[in-house]
């Protein structure tokens, strides 16, 4: 029996694999800039990214993160909308624990339009709820540029990226390692052996490996006010620099430091811009690959249809799928196997699934004036494709505005009352006027509110699930 039952759970994930599920997500928000995805050990998935959403709407200088997790057909399980304090903005990487918990990491703002503050942690439970949180401060401004779980230790995780000092405008490159309860084990500023520390004017770790238990090696950009140099390095436990390897080349104009990948065999493989040094042709995007002590093993030039590529990861086939203007999958000889066209205007991750295909997340404009946003609104969507990168399904789901399908608020205007009327569960109702303040609330499943008191105006209307969080949001026009 329990046999049988096996091969039917079995068949049903190779049903969901082969895209026989409704899968494509669209979520409004302004502007969802860092939307990615995470696949998750129970075959589902996480989206998450960063989005002013209402708080921007009423002029806060907030942003939330969201956190959408679906099952393996996409199904929306739970959408939580949090944020640190007022200057949250922990959207930049996220890895699964080995308890099934979220970890996340970003940055909080410093008090300065456009600048960084502090690194700070997230851990969130199965439920999208936050735990713990914890700011890692590594100077006057830090922040991460990536999350890894540590391979050798099971409460352990690497967060790496870079310091800087506004007053003195020197940036050095960071690294950290935490535990699972986000207590600090390790923090090293790392500095090329050669380069007096005092004379450090740029500086971040770009990428990171652990190769075992006592080596580690990362891809650094860092420089003076006289020498830019890039380089690849080895690290002991300590995080002391221990060798150190040049990636600087005549033929390399430009290389994509954030699409940099290293691998087992202590090989870089990088999409960057190159410097042919030819009339006809200066500069082209291209896919290298390049041993631990800077020699070009590999070098294939893109055609002039593939260009500002941002990033790529690896897969199963020793191939590379690449987001660039478009998705194009390589295989192992740097070939290009296919092109698609991307949904919307821009993909930002993409990770193969165990059983083939892929679960990508990115940003759109395309539905949000039909859902009711004013024009500016972005979409975070979340969307599978097969192992040749076709759509698998279109459609829009909740959480909707107004012309939701699942939930409806009416009259819209109004004078005296709003009435709820919905298909899914929630438990409480919020109105906010457009500078940001709770007018009204209900609670115990709300039908009506009684807007009768109120000021004539627009007001937006936050429907709130079992959770508290956001399962919609209504533009309310009250009219006397």
């Amino acid at each position: 029996m329990k046999k049988i039952l096996f091969i039917i759970f079995q068949l049903c994930l190779t049903y969901c694999a082969l895209g026989q599920c409704t899968f494509e997500h669209y979520f409004p928000y302004y502007p969802a800039p860092k939307n990615k995805a995470l696949l998750l050990s129970d075959g589902g998935y996480l989206s998450y990214s960063a989005a002013w959403k209402d708080t921007f709407y009423f002029g806060l200088k907030e942003s939330d993160l969201v956190l959408v997790k679906t099952d393996s057909c996409g199904n929306v399980l739970w959408v939580n909308d949090t944020g640190y304090a007022a200057d949250g903005d922990p959207d930049k990487y996220a890895v699964e624990m080995d308890s099934g918990n979220i970890m996340i990491v970003g940055y909080t703002a410093a008090g300065l339009p456009g600048s960084m503050g502090n690194i700070r942690v997230g851990k969130y439970n199965k439920n999208g709820q936050l735990i713990k949180e914890k700011l890692i401060q590594g100077g006057p401004i830090s922040a991460p540029n990536g999350l890894i779980k540590n391979k050798t230790k099971s409460d352990s995780y690497f967060i790496y990226g870079y310091t800087d000092n506004i007053g003195t405008g020197k940036a050095k490159p960071l690294l950290v390692e935490i535990d699972s309860d986000l207590s600090m084990k390790k923090w090293k500023e790392l500095y090329h052996p050669r380069i007096s520390k005092a004379n450090y004017s740029v500086g971040s770790l770009i990428n990171f490996i652990q190769l075992n238990d006592t080596t580690h090696a990362a891809v650094v950009s860092a420089g003076t006010l006289s020498i830019d140099t890039n380089f690849m390095c080895h690290l002991d436990t300590n995080f002391n620099v221990t060798q150190v390897y040049s990636i600087l080349n005549d033929t390399i104009y430009h290389l994509g430091l954030y699409s940099m990948m290293l691998n087992e065999d202590q090989q870089l493989i990088d999409c960057a811009a190159v410097y042919k040094r030819t009339k006809s042709h200066l500069s082209r995007d291209c896919v290298l690959k390049m041993d631990f002590e800077g020699n070009i093993q590999k070098i294939v030039y893109f055609s002039d249809t593939i260009y500002n590529i941002a990033c790529m990861s690896p897969t199963q086939d020793d191939g590379y799928i690449i987001i660039s203007t478009q998705l194009v999958k390589i295989d192992s000889n740097f070939t290009v196997e296919w092109v698609k066209s991307i949904r919307g205007w821009g993909l930002l991750s993409v990770e193969e699934l165990p059983g083939g295909g892929y679960i990508a997340a990115g940003i759109s404009d395309l539905h949000t004036q039909s859902l009711g946003y004013e024009p500016g609104y972005n979409e975070m969507y979340l969307v599978k494709m097969d192992k040749d990168g076709n759509y698998i399904h279109t459609g829009v789901k909740d959480p909707d505005p107004s012309a939701s399908r699942q939930i409806v608020v009416y009259p819209n205007p109004t004078n005296t009352t709003l009435t709820i009327q919905s298909k899914q569960p929630y438990s409480s109702i919020e109105l906010y006027n457009t500078t940001g303040n709770l007018v009204l609330k209900e609670t115990n499943t709300p039908e009506t509110m009684s807007v009768s008191a109120l000021p004539q105006g627009l007001y937006i209307l936050r429907i709130l699930g079992p959770q508290q969080e956001v399962v919609a949001t209504v533009k309310v026009s009250v009219v006397h």
